[in-house]
């Protein structure tokens, strides 16, 4: 179990490890949170009522890896029930275009494929911390060095528009003698 975890009780480390053993996952961080969530185009915040132990984590087996990402990139988050023994409640996982943020020390948000979540944290200190290890995460998954250099731009990288936000300006294009964008 990580040092990471200060507030969780000796109790609770067991049963996370029960649930998540170290055998087959790395705990990077753990604090206990609440879940919220929000359509897209507002903020009006609901309580999803799913609570517990939220991990940042990543596996350490290749097994679980999808195919064509790198270990050290397969970052996610589960909130862990371990009042009831539900075990692992709620999961999403991190990719390098993760957009997380701080709102306040307790108030994290993100965007997910079809809705904006929100953590509630119990503890603030943990809160700061957890963003701090969040965003190193998100930082080593784009390093340069891990990254063939294409020449195009990379799709993944381009989003839809948020619904009404959409203005078309002009087309885009990769000219096919040089590596640089041009207006079509």
């Amino acid at each position: 179990m990580s040092p990471l975890c200060t507030t969780l009780s000796p109790a609770d480390k067991l049963a996370l490890n029960e649930i998540l053993p170290s055998n087959v996952y790395k705990i990077i961080f753990a604090t206990r949170a609440t879940l919220y969530h929000a359509p897209f185009g507002t903020k009006e915040w609901s309580n999803s009522t799913l609570k517990g132990i939220l991990v940042l984590g990543q596996d350490r087996s290749r097994s679980f890896v999808p195919a064509g990402v790198d270990q050290g990139e397969h970052c996610w988050f589960r909130l862990v029930d371990v009042e009831t023994g539900r075990g692992v409640i709620w999961m999403h996982q991190l990719s390098e275009l993760f957009d997380y943020r701080m709102e306040m020390a307790f108030w994290h948000t993100f965007r997910g494929r079809s809705r904006y979540w929100g953590l509630r944290l119990d503890d603030d200190s943990e809160g700061t911390e957890l963003f701090l290890q969040v965003n190193n995460r998100i930082l080593a998954m784009t390093e340069p060095t891990t990254r063939v250099i294409k020449s195009q731009p990379d799709r993944r990288r381009i989003s839809s528009p948020l619904p009404g936000s959409f203005r078309h300006v002009a087309h885009m294009g990769v000219d096919d003698i040089s590596t640089s964008t041009r207006t079509v």
